[in-house]
């Protein structure tokens, strides 16, 4: 049985590790507000962008543009959403797991495929899951990496990104580009998903579209702008659901683990308190014990 001295000293580890998942918590929870505020004001943003390409392409001869064309390469790109900090439990594996998913059905397609992985933690993740591979079934998958994209500067990233993945789509040129990421569902559950960004295909938003748009000054002007910022919103509103799922992931994570540490210390405590009562009976035992041998002597 452990001492007072030793379960003192693994209550107060284990409540330093109680202070710094409460912090964690708190500080996710604050994130997670902002980027659900910027998630919805740029929502009508996306929307409108949707509407306007749909218009121009019902409008004109948008069928023939390259970006809605598929594509003529057999590379089929995968960005990949992860996150650069852990401590939000299975969030990293899972979309690894949910991007190898996605690279195997494209392959059996007969595509080589790119997984753009975005995301230190992801990025050692898909690492590990395609060194375990045979080098049989990894022969047709290609990884590039880099770190994830910063909040304060993430509209500036995300037209860059936008602006690449058109001209490679083209130039390249790629079959496909596809988007794999978590999706925040209902009570705090976050599961993967795997969606097509190009070729672009209308969604339920563009069925909206006026029939008496009039394109200015023509439709393939409106066309070569609208098409380029539909993929760059969407890309956008891909990444702020990434990341709010990614805090919801750690919010809920670091809020287990400060209930786990909050048991464990009330059963060290307890714990404690039994090796002080068993140590204090035995010395009691030990004091009348003596007194009875002292009178006994007398």
């Amino acid at each position: 049985m452990a001492n007072i001295r030793q379960i003192r000293s693994h209550v107060n580890a284990v409540d330093s590790a109680r202070t710094i998942t409460k912090a964690l918590q708190m500080i996710s929870a604050s994130r997670l507000q902002r980027v659900q505020r910027r998630r919805l004001s740029s929502r009508d943003a996306a929307v409108g962008a949707d509407e306007i390409a749909a218009a121009a392409i019902r409008v004109g001869s948008g069928a023939d543009h390259p970006l809605l064309s598929p594509g003529a390469g057999n590379v089929a790109r995968v960005i990949v959403m992860g996150s650069d900090r852990g401590m939000c439990g299975g969030y990293n594996s899972r979309i690894a797991q949910a991007a190898i998913d996605a690279a195997d059905e494209l392959l059996r397609l007969q595509h080589e495929v790119e997984l753009c992985a975005i995301g230190k933690r992801l990025c050692a993740a898909l690492r590990d899951r395609l060194a375990a591979r045979e080098t049989e079934t990894r022969a047709g998958i290609m990884m590039t990496e880099r770190p994830g994209l910063g909040e304060a500067h993430l509209v500036d990233e995300v037209a860059e990104l936008a602006v690449k993945v058109c001209e490679d789509f083209v130039s390249v040129p790629l079959a496909s580009v596809s988007l794999v990421r978590m999706r925040l569902g209902g009570q705090g559950a976050v599961t993967p998903v795997v969606s097509r960004l190009l070729p672009l295909e209308p969604g339920p938003a563009l069925v909206s579209a006026h029939a008496q748009f009039q394109p200015v000054p023509d439709t393939d002007s409106v066309l070569e702008v609208g098409l380029p910022l539909a993929v760059r919103t969407r890309l956008y509103q891909a990444f702020l659901e990434a990341a709010l799922s990614e805090h919801t992931a750690r919010l809920m994570a670091m809020k287990a683990a400060t209930t786990n540490a909050e048991d464990m210390i009330r059963d060290l405590t307890r714990e404690m308190n039994r090796v002080r009562q068993a140590r204090i009976t035995a010395e009691l035992s030990e004091i009348v014990g003596g007194a009875d041998a002292v009178e006994g002597v007398r």
